[in-house]
């Protein structure tokens, strides 16, 4: 476009600042849509079409809008729908990443309490085969923990764990 370098990242494009445009109502009604032609308020915007969708983070806040402009005569009405996947897709993307961190937090957290505990702890998967193992299990069984991962309870220890009787009969004991 002629005049592409009017946009840059971190542009304000406000109803206040530039009048009517897609990105200015977008931010109003944070619902997507299409301008074109002479429904901009700027004139240097009547050659064009823009369509426009509002990016919104995990909160629910608008953190963006996503826009796609061009020629006023190559206005497509497949475009809003690419341009609202788009801004779909960078939603769920951050919502996505805030909800793995919110896990990552809490995993380390719970992991600190069950390394930090004066009792052992072993967890196995249903063939007996080690997942976790806290310092005090390690040591009380006199076993590298690091080396304990994913190997079975069986080949790690010198007796025969009661637990393993469970795992292969299905059976519980008291």
């Amino acid at each position: 476009l002629s005049h592409s370098l009017y946009y840059s990242e971190g542009l304000r494009q406000t109803e206040e600042l530039i009048g009517t445009s897609a990105i200015s109502l977008v931010q109003k009604t944070l619902k997507p849509l299409q301008v074109a032609g002479f429904e901009h308020y700027c004139k240097i915007h009547h050659n064009t079409s823009c369509s426009a969708a509002p990016i919104i983070d995990a909160s629910g806040e608008l953190v963006g809008v996503f826009s796609l402009a061009g020629p006023k005569d190559k206005v497509n009405s497949h475009t809003l729908g690419m341009v609202i996947a788009t801004a779909s897709a960078i939603s769920n993307l951050m919502k996505a990443d805030q909800a793995n961190s919110t896990l990552s937090e809490k995993t380390n957290m719970y992991m600190t309490i069950l390394d930090s505990m004066n009792d052992g702890l072993i967890m196995l998967n249903a063939k007996g085969i080690v997942q976790y193992i806290n310092p005090f299990g390690a040591k009380t069984l006199h076993i590298d923990r690091r080396k304990a991962i994913n190997k079975p309870i069986d080949s790690l220890v010198d007796f025969d764990p009661i637990i393993m009787h469970a795992l292969r009969s299905g059976v519980g004991y008291t």
